[in-house]
């Protein structure tokens, strides 16, 4: 009998175990040192070492809050920002921390020489510098042998006394002033990310074979730097083309998949329809006076993709401008009557941001094969004019009724900016399809403050996902079914406002925001961008844990971590 009651408590407790871990499996968990000293029990359950689970501490410029914490060990991700020759000097401190696998320091203005060792056991590694300096930081000792990412922005590693590690998968080296990159890259290395504002002078280095993924943008002599095997073409390398001369020179990089054009299309007269490969964006002023401009083949991995930007929304736009295979299609800024031939039956994605008249005077205008349109307001759209193979639809702006058989009835996806004024009556109905799943919402920033769409809409009950933004939050608005809802409204957030199927609720508030906001009962998970003041303790409840997810933003990556406040602010951030 005990044999039996011993057999069950092990096999709940490594079940439990289990299940704890998978659920945090390829997360990172971001905590305060009060969390740590308040919740270290629970945070040891989480088997770091033998599942992706990273627990991150943020300590700002005081290293020692870490390094004399008692339950550091359960630390295995650490950002620091150091900004102090003291700071600095503790960083040698973390050598003997061999449970590190991530760190990411960023250094403040003035600090140059950096010669502390690193822990043997590190994974990734991101090194930055805060300031813009013409002289950048240099760590001068050698890099970690178990190192397998390794970010580099505005710090350079003094490649002449070391190799980089053989383990290395991943390296993306930014520059704002005069990228250095290795001669040597290890075999290993998989993803090779470059940005700079200038290339250093140096003969010349060799991508490896192996890399699957080369991220790079660069005029023609900073391409012609690399060297790179005859047999690739990289997705995300791009040739920034500001003439026709060095356009002409494109035969000389066949692994450059993208296109940018910094100049007036005219400029190139007939020398862009002779392309046979690339992912093509143009920056300019100019219009497409007639056929022949752009390439017949625009071929990348089935994917084709042209993009045009203008200041001017008056483009003039002929037949047959576009090639037959085109896949994807931004004109953004255009606004000017469509000739009926002029979009290719092959386009799957169209962006006609700017675009309010399409379908008054012809209807099927767009290819029936498109899955993602945006287009502009379609108040005047017909009934009937979109066609049915639309999955994904945003609209910028809505100034009037839409009737239901508007939207495609396979819709899935719907995004759209209401611009109506609230004071006006009759309120002018919005009807939506019940096919949509995921709905996002605005209010037009102009009208200020909060508004209710109540007598506007009615959002059908097969949505899962809900955006609301500068929206009032009312009883019934959201239909049960719902499962997320995302808002920057918290005023009116009772208990019984949301219907109990909304599980996740994401708040977007502004930074200075130090109200105590309801959260309802039902809720598990509580996204932000940044620390809030929420009734309800964020960390461990009856029901288990309600996880206080923090989005990782550029701008959050330097905020000090706060101790938890009297309205039962977290120090726990799960992402």
């Amino acid at each position: 009998m005990k044999e039996e009651l011993f057999y069950s408590i092990w096999r709940n407790q490594y079940i439990a175990s289990v299940v704890r871990n998978n659920r945090f499996q390829k997360k990172t968990i971001r905590i305060t040192t009060s969390y740590l000293s308040e919740n270290h029990q629970f945070l040891s359950l989480l088997d770091t070492r033998n599942y992706d689970i990273y627990i991150k501490l943020h300590c700002a410029d005081q290293v020692d809050s870490y390094l004399n914490h008692p339950f550091k060990y359960i630390i295995n991700a650490l950002n620091i920002y150091v900004k102090s020759a003291e700071a600095l000097g503790q960083l040698s401190q973390l050598a003997d921390h061999d449970n590190l696998k991530q760190l990411y320091i960023s250094f403040g203005n003035g600090i140059y020489e950096l010669g502390f060792c690193l822990p043997a056991s590190l994974v990734r590694l991101h090194f930055h510098s805060r300031r813009i300096p013409r002289i950048m930081p240099r760590y001068t000792k050698r890099l970690p042998d178990t190192l397998k990412e390794l970010i580099l922005s505005d710090v350079v590693v003094d490649y002449a006394n070391q190799n980089v590690p053989d383990s290395l998968t991943s390296l993306v080296i930014r520059h704002n002033f005069g990228m250095r990159p290795p001669k040597v890259y290890p075999s290993s290395l998989k993803t090779l990310e470059f940005g700079w504002y200038s290339l250093d002078e140096f003969s010349g280095t060799v991508i490896p074979a192996g890399v699957e993924d080369l991220k790079i943008v660069g005029r023609l002599e900073e391409l012609a730097k690399f060297k790179v095997y005859h047999d690739k073409v990289y997705r995300n390398a791009t040739f920034k083309v500001y003439n026709q001369h060095q356009l002409a020179h494109l035969n000389r990089f066949p692994w450059v998949s993208k296109i940018n054009l910094l100049t007036n299309v005219e400029d190139f007269e007939n020398t862009l329809s002779t392309i046979e490969r690339v992912d093509m964006s143009v920056y300019g002023f100019s219009s497409f006076t007639f056929p022949g401009y752009l390439p017949s083949q625009l071929e990348k991995n089935q994917s084709s993709r042209f993009q045009f930007f203008s200041n001017s929304p008056k483009i003039q736009l002929v037949d047959n401008i576009f090639p037959s295979c085109l896949q994807v299609l931004e004109l953004p800024n255009l606004n000017t009557r469509v000739p009926f031939d002029l979009l290719p039956k092959s386009l799957t994605e169209l962006d006609l941001s700017s675009y309010t008249i399409i379908g008054v005077d012809r209807d099927n205008m767009v290819p029936q094969g498109i899955r993602k349109l945006t287009l502009g307001d379609i108040s005047s759209l017909p009934p009937n004019s979109l066609p049915n193979s639309i999955t994904d639809l945003c609209i910028t702006q809505i100034t009037g009724p839409i009737d239901q058989d508007v939207f495609p009835s396979n819709l899935e996806k719907l995004r759209f900016k209401i611009t109506i004024d609230p004071h006006q009556q009759p309120q002018p109905k919005i009807i939506l399809p019940s096919s949509i799943t995921d709905l996002s919402i605005s209010y037009n920033c102009k009208y200020r403050g909060f508004h209710s769409i109540k007598s506007l809409l009615t959002i059908p009950k097969s949505v899962v996902y809900l955006h609301l933004t500068n929206i009032v939050i009312e009883r019934d608005l959201i239909p049960m079914g719902c499962y997320h809802l995302s808002t920057n409204y918290f005023q009116g957030l009772q208990d019984d406002v949301l219907p109990t199927s909304v599980r996740r609720l994401s708040l977007y508030l502004e930074r200075c925001h130090n109200q105590i906001i309801n959260i309802p009962p039902s809720i598990d998970l509580l996204i932000t961008p940044h620390q809030v003041f929420v009734n309800r303790d964020t960390s461990i409840n009856e029901k288990g844990v309600l996880n206080y997810q923090k989005k990782n933003t550029v701008a959050d990556l330097y905020n000090k971590s706060t101790s938890s406040g009297n309205g039962g602010s977290s120090g726990i951030h799960y992402y």
